[in-house]
This record gives C-alpha cells, structure tokens and sequence, in this order.
C-alpha cells in the first residue's frame, strides 16, 4: 500500500493529462517526443476505468471545445444535478491518481531526456 501511496499525484496532475486529450488525440502526427510520452501515460491510465467512466470523462475533457466545458455545462449534458456531477466526476478522476504517477514514473527517465532534446533544459 505504501508504494501506491507514493505513486500517486496531485489532483492538478490528473487534470493536466485530461486536459491534454482531445489536442494529443487530434494532433497525433505532429507531437513532439515528450508529447508522445504524455500521451502514452494517458493513454496507459485510461485503461483502468471501466466504458462508461471513460466516455464520463471523453464528454467534459475530450472535446474540442474552449474554453473547456465547465462541470455546469457537462451536468446539464449528462442530466445530472451539479452537485452529483461534480462528485462523479471527482470519483473517476481520483482513480487515475495512481496510474497516471504509476506511468509518470515508468517514463520518467524517457520523458527527461525527450524534455532535453525538445525544450533544450
């Protein structure tokens, strides 16, 4: 329990990746190398929702629209009262705290020296 304990990120981290998705989904062809890297991550995370927490997210965070959907909006969409959205949304968004550091650290080396070869730091 304490190695998943230590792998686990910030609520702010998830909601990086997510808010990533629909440009790293759309723009496959022209990432960078640390991109490419993120978008293993999120992907590699993603397969521990079931179907229909995944398409939960896809709705408010896979989507082409900006500003990004607020939880209002997305409560409107999926019939919800805010309150309720709110809480499922932070529900499914909470289980990919310990896949997403889980693939952080795996790529961490990789991403690094992507970082370096892209951003020269």
């Amino acid at each position: 329990m304490k190695e998943k304990k230590k792998l686990s990120v910030r609520k702010q981290v998830v909601k990086n990746y997510l808010i990533q998705w629909y440009y790293l989904d759309t723009n496959i062809e022209h990432l960078n190398e640390a991109e490419l890297i993120k978008m293993k991550t999120l992907y590699a995370s993603l397969k521990h929702l079931d179907k229909k927490e995944l398409e939960f997210l896809a709705a408010k965070y896979r989507v082409e629209r900006k500003p990004y959907i607020t939880d209002a909006v997305a409560a409107q969409e999926q019939q919800m009262s805010l309150k309720d959205y709110k809480k499922e949304r932070i529900r499914i968004e909470g289980k990919l705290r310990y896949p997403i550091g889980k693939y952080i650290d795996k790529y961490k080396k990789e991403l690094s020296q992507a970082t370096q070869l892209v951003y020269g730091k």
